[in-house]
């Protein structure tokens, strides 16, 4: 399967915010790219009482950014995945498609996709592992604004799925803070695909798509996908 995050991958790895590739900051939440890394950063301990509501903000994923067009499809299935390795004392407070990151005043363009399913930061978190956001379009991929606020403007349509977001929320950041780096940035579509990966009784494995990621062990995904540290091609 082609991964639709392709050009949000190169721009990590090329450590550049482009290609759809983004962030929300404030004063106290860093989102940097370190490396190929993209680094999510709050300090520990910090309070809404003591440091104000500063520590809002996380990875965006602009839709448009990627091809300069929309690139979802209503009535198809898709699945999000990255990898998350750090830690941090709470789960972030978002894990889904908004119109408008960090602006959202009107509840006729917000997004209602079915069949969702997802895999989680835990609270608290220290450690990797793989996220993923699984989802059907089944509502319209734009919507019309019912009031005027900020950049929006009511009886105009704006894209519904702008931006994808995993981000934290006012409140106090714990003992762990936020120190978490995010790579290996995916999307597939999954209507209509027949690609299967199998392992025979030999450990030999068949399937269209192989990716060596740099994980320290092979992991084989559902939704066809296998990821691992060291393949031989035969």
């Amino acid at each position: 399967m082609y991964n639709m995050f392709a050009p949000v991958e190169a721009a990590r790895l090329n450590n550049s915010f482009t290609n759809g590739l983004s962030r929300y900051t404030q004063a106290n939440m860093s989102i940097t790219l370190e490396n190929g890394l993209y680094h999510v950063y709050s300090a520990p301990n910090l309070n809404t009482t003591d440091n104000g509501k500063t520590m809002w903000g996380g990875l965006r994923i602009n839709n448009t950014g990627i091809t300069g067009s929309q690139i979802l499809t209503k009535g198809h299935t898709y699945i999000i995945k990255f990898h998350v390795k750090g830690q941090c004392s709470r789960s972030p407070e978002k894990f889904r498609w908004s119109y408008e990151m960090g602006w959202e005043g009107d509840s006729a363009l917000a997004t209602n996709p079915s069949n969702v399913t997802y895999n989680f930061i835990p609270n608290p978190f220290q450690g990797e592992m793989e996220c993923f956001y699984k989802f059907t379009v089944s509502d319209d991929i734009y919507k019309t604004c019912s009031k005027t606020f900020g950049n929006f403007t009511a009886g105009n349509s704006y894209l519904s799925y702008h931006h994808f977001c995993f981000n934290y929320p006012y409140g106090n950041t714990g003992s762990l803070g936020v120190d978490l780096y995010l790579s290996d940035f995916r999307m597939y579509d999954l209507t209509g695909s027949t690609e299967k990966a199998f392992i025979d009784e030999k450990g030999t494995t068949q399937g269209t798509f192989f990716e060596n990621n740099g994980y320290n062990k092979v992991s084989i995904s559902k939704d066809t996908e296998v990821l691992s540290n060291n393949l031989y091609e035969i």
